[in-house]
C-alpha cells in the first residue's frame, strides 16, 4: 500500500518548531504528573479521575508521540502541511490525554470520538490525493461502526443511572444481566475494532495509505485505547460470566491469525499490520484472563517496538520473508532462548505467578518465544551472530517486558482492580493448545503449502480493489 506522496526533507539543521517545544513540554508534564501521583495516589476531580492508568497513559503517549514528532519534522516537507501535522499530533495528545483521564461517560465519549477524527485526518492528510479519500472513507465506516459500540455501552450505563466509570465496583454491582449483556458486547465489538483484531483487521492495511509517521502513531498508541475502555468497563465485564472468556478467545485467534497474515506477504507495511492485529490478539488475550498490568506492559513494549519499526522502515531489508528458509534451525539455540525467556520472565513477573492463571500466561510465552526463535534461527546469516541475535532479541524482548511489568505494577493495580485473574478452566487449556498447534503450522508453513489457504489469507489483508481504481 503505497502511503500518500509527501517530499522527504534533507537531514540539515532546522530551528525548533514549536509544537516540537509543546510536545517536550507535555513529556515533563506527564512525568511530573506521575511524580505527583506517586506521593499523593489517586484523586477525582469531578469529570475526571487520575489514577495509575492515567498517568501511565500519559507518560508512554507523551514520550511516543514526541519521538514521531521529531521523526516528522524531517520526514514532511513544509509545503506538504508540515505545521498543519505538527499541530494534529499535538491535537491528539490531548485528546489521548482526556481519554484516559476521563471519568464522566460523555467525556469519555467525546474524547475517544476527538481522537478517532484526527486520526482519520492523518489518514487524509492530503486531501488532494484520491488514495487518500477513499481510504479514509474506508477506515470511516469501520469506526462509524465502533462508535457505535462504544455509545450504546455508555448510553445504557447512563440510563442504568450510572455516569461516572468511578461509581462502578464489581463487588456491589447493581446492573441487571441483560443490560451488562449489552454493556459488554458494545465494548468488546469497540475494541476488536480498533485493535485490528481478526475478521476486522483490514483497515489496519487500508490505513498504510497515511504518512509513516501517521502510520508509526497509529500502530504504536491509537490501537491501545481499547484496552483502556476494557479496564475502565472491568465491573460490568466481570459481571457478565461469558464476556471475559470471550476476550481470550478473540485474542488467542486474532494472535493466531496476524502470525499466519505476515506469513504470506512480503509487503512491509502489510508484515506490520499483521503483527499489530496478532500483538493486540495476545493484549486482549491478557485482558481475557483478567492479568491487566500484563496486558498494559505488553502494550508499552509493542508500542515501542513499532514506532521504531515504523520510523526505520526504509532500512528493514532483512525482513524480506523471501530470503527465509536458507538456514537449518537449531534446536539448541532455540532451547538457550526458550530457557533464557521463561527464566527473565518468571524472575521478572513472579508477582504474576501466584496463581494459576499467571502460569498459564507463561505457557504461552514460552509458545511464542519458541516460535521468535524459530524465525529467527532460519535467516541467512552465519551461525554465531544469528545465535547472538536470536538469544539477544530474546534477552531484550523478554528482559524489556519484565522490567516494565515491574515499574507500571504499582501504578495498575489500583486502577485495574476490577480485573481479576480468572480461573483457569477447559476453554483456557484449549486455547493454548491451539496455539501450540497454530504455532508448529506457522513454522511448518501451512499458509503457504496450501495454495486455497495461500490465496484466502492473502487476501484477508488486501486492500480492496475500489481504494485503487474508483473515480476521484
Amino acid at each position: 500500500m503505497p502511503e500518500q506522496p509527501l517530499k522527504q526533507l534533507s537531514p540539515t539543521p532546522a530551528r525548533q518548531h514549536p509544537a516540537l517545544i509543546l510536545h517536550t513540554l507535555a513529556v515533563a508534564i506527564a512525568v511530573t504528573a506521575a511524580v505527583l501521583w506517586s506521593i499523593s495516589g489517586d484523586h477525582t476531580l469531578s469529570i475526571l479521575q487520575i489514577d495509575g492508568l492515567t498517568v501511565t497513559v500519559w507518560v508512554f503517549s507523551s514520550i511516543i508521540t514526541a519521538v514521531i514528532a521529531g521523526y516528522s519534522r524531517r520526514y514532511i516537507d513544509p509545503i506538504d502541511g508540515r505545521e498543519r501535522f505538527l499541530v494534529r499530533m499535538l491535537a491528539f495528545l490531548l485528546t489521548v490525554w482526556i481519554f484516559a483521564a476521563a471519568d464522566h461517560l460523555a467525556l469519555l465519549v467525546g474524547a475517544w470520538v476527538s481522537m478517532v477524527w484526527l486520526m482519520l485526518g492523518f489518514i487524509r492528510h492530503d486531501p488532494t490525493w484520491g488514495i487518500a479519500k477513499r481510504s479514509h472513507r474506508y477506515v470511516w465506516r469501520w469506526f462509524a461502526i465502533a462508535a457505535v459500540g462504544i455509545i450504546v455501552s455508555t448510553g445504557v450505563l447512563w440510563w442504568a443511572d450510572v455516569t461516572h466509570l468511578s461509581a462502578l465496583d464489581s463487588s456491589h454491582m447493581t446492573i441487571a444481566e441483560p443490560v451488562a449483556w449489552i454493556i459488554a458486547t458494545g465494548v468488546i465489538l469497540t475494541a476488536v475494532i480498533q485493535g485490528g483484531l481478526f475478521p476486522m483487521q483490514r483497515w489496519l492495511a487500508v490505513s498504510m495509505s497515511a504518512p509513516t509517521p501517521a502510520s508509526a502513531l497509529m500502530h504504536a498508541g491509537f490501537v491501545n485505547a481499547g484496552a483502556v475502555i476494557i479496564i475502565r468497563m472491568a465491573p460490568v465485564l466481570d459481571h457478565v460470566g461469558w464476556a471475559l472468556p470471550m476476550l481470550a478467545v478473540l485474542g488467542a485467534i486474532a494472535a493466531i491469525m496476524g502470525g499466519l497474515f505476515q506469513q504470506v506477504t512480503v509487503d512491509r507495511k502489510l508484515q506490520l499490520a499483521g503483527s499489530t492485529s496478532s500483538q493486540m490478539g495476545f493484549m486482549l488475550l491478557q485482558l481475557g484472563l483478567g492479568l491487566a498490568t500484563a496486558a498494559v506492559a505488553h502494550l508499552i513494549l509493542h508500542g515501542w517496538y513499532k514506532a521504531a519499526r515504523f520510523l526505520s522502515i526504509g532500512d528493514l531489508d532483512w525482513l524480506e520473508r523471501e530470503s527465509e528458509g536458507q538456514s537449518e534451525p537449531r534446536m539448541r539455540v532455540i532451547f538457550l532462548a526458550v530457557l533464557l525467556g521463561t527464566t527473565l520472565f518468571v524472575l521478572l513477573t513472579r508477582k504474576l505467578l501466584t496463581g494459576a492463571t499467571g502460569w498459564l500466561l507463561v505457557a504461552f510465552v514460552v509458545v511464542m518465544i519458541a516460535r521468535g526463535a524459530l524465525t529467527l534461527e532460519r535467516r541467512p546469516i552465519p551461525s554465531v551472530p544469528r545465535a547472538g541475535m536470536v538469544l539477544g532479541a530474546t534477552g531484550i524482548g523478554i528482559g524489556g517486558y519484565g522490567i516494565i511489568y515491574r515499574i507500571i505494577d504499582p501504578a495498575i493495580t489500583s486502577a485495574a482492580a476490577g480485573v481479576d485473574p480468572v480461573a483457569v478452566g477447559p476453554i483456557h487449556i484449549a486455547i493454548l493448545a491451539g496455539f501450540v498447534v497454530a504455532g508448529g503450522a506457522t513454522q511448518l508453513g501451512i499458509g503457504r503449502s496450501s495454495r486455497r489457504m495461500y490465496v484466502w489469507l492473502v487476501d484477508q489483508l488486501q486492500v480492496p480493489p475500489d481504494i485503487w481504481g474508483a473515480k476521484q
